[in-house]
């Protein structure tokens, strides 16, 4: 747009005896790295032009503070018209600018200024173009509060711009003013813009339309930040105090009931007491599946609430994740079915207390299909809750989908898990034991699935044929539904026991350190006298029965109340 000067009183400045005037600015206004020309008209050719930009004076009868000066070039000439071209710095902060001419004539150097109320107008040809907002979210706990606009056309005085939140004008610091503003600095790129002390208040909690403002046109943000009420780490410790306190409220009945007694007389806690199979004492790996998926997702569900209304500011029910439902039928049908083949083939006791190991063993012996189950569900599990509590409280939107491979993969893992028990030949289990000395060694063994042809070990030595009466096991009642024994004695021929009470002496120091206070308990120690010079001793000495198939169990033999009887421990 041009804007012819003749109605601008212009200011000859003479020297000598010439006149020189300037009659034209064009564009007015111009944006940066904008080609403006400057038209005068002199009695003679100008040389060596320079254009001198000065901000508007403080006061009336005052020169404006110099902010630029560039080089100009002639143009064209018309008669005593004589046009010169500069550009526009970059550099320049917009606003508006008294222009000085300043020439070399025959008569000196002459300073032409331009003032009054035209004045060239340094502004944006548009408004700047915002690209991203960092951070997404801001907490209560970040150090300085600072939000950082990444974009394009920004003014390189960072004062220029003017950031407004939701409407509302953020006041920007001054001397004057310390608290609730903001102080703006633009990167030496001029890419980035940066205000720091964002105020947090609660007001502003949630979402964040986000506009700038620059020489009188606004620039929006299209994806809004967040302003979060709670800090960075608060939904995820509130995640993992409300699963505990689910689990505990759940699990109370169960922790408050008494300690429940094993097949050995030892008491379980009632926690582990959860994870048991009672049919074998063994722990359960579909009750743990079902268990540990159920936590995960109790836990990745709260996380996700707690993210949406207390970071976000979205006060609503989370969405159930793709899958999830499908992953947690798949652990209750799996523990439900494992439950009803157990009854008819259970897996062998292995030893006399419950161990990790069960998870991957059937009677001692390690399963594939158990072993690839149980990792699944681990690497599953594991892989979920790291994927939840890694999460940007303030990004996340929905708890990470179980990819449909992996509910498959889950559903082959539990069909070949449940296919192995039903495949596999019933386990040994031991629910009593006792050894006497009546006449000879004898073993009675109580329990479900023992094999006749079994190997017998008493502590690490194996129990050869040669040594039992009649070479095996005689079967006491049998099983005709499974084609095992319920009941065996086991004779043992040119063997012995003895039963020895030992003493025990323990010293403890009082606390002046002198003096010691004596303690003796008493220990009786079973000791079997085996062929061959074997002899196995301990309180109590392990019995382990290994089926043919390789599973087992074991139970701790103690020594007999006296001389003719067994001590016999049975399960509650």
């Amino acid at each position: 747009m041009r804007f012819a000067m003749a109605f601008i009183v212009a200011i000859p400045i003479v020297a000598a005896a010439q006149n020189v005037t300037v009659i034209d600015v064009d564009p007015n206004p111009a944006v940066w790295g904008q080609r403006v020309t400057v038209t005068v008209r002199a009695d003679e050719e100008l040389i060596l032009p320079t254009v001198i930009l000065r901000a508007p004076p403080p006061a009336a009868n005052k020169e404006g503070k110099e902010v630029a000066r560039v080089r100009a070039m002639r143009t064209a000439s018309s008669g005593d018209a004589q046009a010169y071209a500069f550009i526009v710095p970059n550099y320049l902060p917009f606003g508006s600018y008294d222009i000085g001419l300043q020439f070399t004539t025959s008569e000196g150097n002459i300073e032409i200024p331009v003032g009054g109320a035209e004045r060239l107008r340094i502004g944006l040809k548009q408004a700047p173009t915002i690209s991203a907002v960092h951070p997404g979210v801001l907490y209560p706990d970040d150090a300085q509060n600072t939000l950082t606009i990444v974009g394009d056309g920004f003014s390189p005085d960072p004062a220029a711009h003017t950031l407004i939140l939701n409407g509302q004008v953020v006041a920007p610091c001054t001397k004057q003013r310390t608290k609730n503003c903001v102080t703006a600095t633009l990167t030496a790129d001029g890419h980035a813009l940066q205000f720091a002390g964002v105020p947090l208040a609660a007001a502003l909690h949630g979402p964040q339309e986000v506009q700038l403002l620059v020489d009188g046109q606004y620039a929006p943000v299209e994806k809004p930040f967040i302003l979060s009420w709670a800090r960075r780490g608060t939904p995820l410790r509130i995640a993992v105090l409300i699963t505990l306190g689910v689990l505990l409220l759940v699990l109370l009945p169960v922790l408050l009931a008494p300690s429940q007694q094993t097949w050995v007389g030892r008491a379980h806690t009632a926690l582990r007491s959860i994870l048991l199979d009672s049919q074998t004492n063994t722990y359960s790996l579909s009750k743990f599946q079902f268990y540990a998926w159920t936590i995960a997702g109790v836990f990745g569900y709260v996380y996700l609430t707690a993210c949406k209304s207390l970071v976000q500011g979205q006060f609503a029910f989370a969405d159930i994740p793709a899958n999830l439902p499908g992953i947690l039928l798949v652990s209750i049908s799996t523990s439900t079915i494992a439950v009803g083949v157990s009854g008819a083939r259970p897996k062998g006791a292995g030893g006399p207390n419950p161990s990790i190991a069960d998870f991957l063993t059937t009677g001692g012996v390690v399963v594939p299909e158990r072993v690839q189950f149980f990792v699944w569900t681990l690497l599953g599990v594991a892989a979920f809750i790291f994927l939840v509590s890694s999460s940007d409280p303030g990004t996340i939107t929905q708890l990470p989908a179980i990819p449909e491979g992996f509910l498959i993969l889950m559903g082959i893992s539990s069909a070949g898990y449940l296919g192995g028990k039903l495949a596999r030949d019933a386990g040994p289990i031991i629910t009593s034991a006792s050894i006497n000395r009546a006449n000879s060694v004898v073993i009675g063994i109580c329990g479900r699935n023992l094999a006749a042809d079994a190997t017998i070990y008493l502590g690490d030595t194996v129990i050869p044929r040669s040594w039992i009466r009649d070479m095996k096991p005689r079967i006491i009642e049998a099983d005709d539904k499974t084609g095992f024994a319920k009941q065996l004695e086991v004779f043992l021929t040119d063997a012995y026991l003895q039963v020895s009470n030992g003493s025990i002496v323990t010293a403890d120091s009082v606390a002046t350190g002198t003096e010691t206070r004596t303690e003796t308990r008493t220990e009786t120690k079973l000791r079997v006298y085996l062929p061959d010079h074997y002899i196995v001793e301990g309180a109590p000495v392990r019995l382990r029965f290994v089926n043919p198939d390789g599973q087992k169990a074991e139970f701790d033999l103690t020594p007999p109340a006296d001389r003719a009887d067994r001590d016999v421990r049975t399960r509650p």
